[in-house]
């Protein structure tokens, strides 16, 4: 799945376009039920954004390795990936990925 866009990425030498891949598909496969190939894809995404500095990807990915997290019953952990996304978007004033992790830890204090 993607893989001629995560070969034109790879070709490209374009961190970018290969984190995107990795986030859509483990996107997709979270829509699919499988949840460990979601989670290898967002890993996969986390370490090609941190090794490159892709602060906004970086916030991305570990939003929905939060998700992963709390669909696999590890509420404890989810919390504090989403707080860390938090703190990140309020160091990096990045305000969308800052909102979206808030909300998703609101749900969490719930359960």
């Amino acid at each position: 799945m993607l893989t001629p866009t995560l070969q034109f990425a790879e070709a490209l030498g374009s961190a970018k376009i290969e984190s995107d891949v990795y986030r859509v598909r483990g996107m997709i496969e979270l829509a699919n039920g499988d949840l460990e190939a979601a989670t290898r894809s967002t890993m996969e995404c986390l370490s090609i954004s941190r090794a490159n500095g892709l602060r906004l990807r970086m916030m991305s990915s570990m939003e929905l390795l939060g998700q992963l997290l709390a669909d696999r019953g590890y509420i404890p952990e989810a919390k504090s990936t989403y707080r860390t996304v938090v703190l990140m978007g309020q160091m990096y004033e990045c305000q969308r990925p800052l909102e979206s992790a808030q909300r998703r830890l609101a749900t969490l204090e719930h359960r």
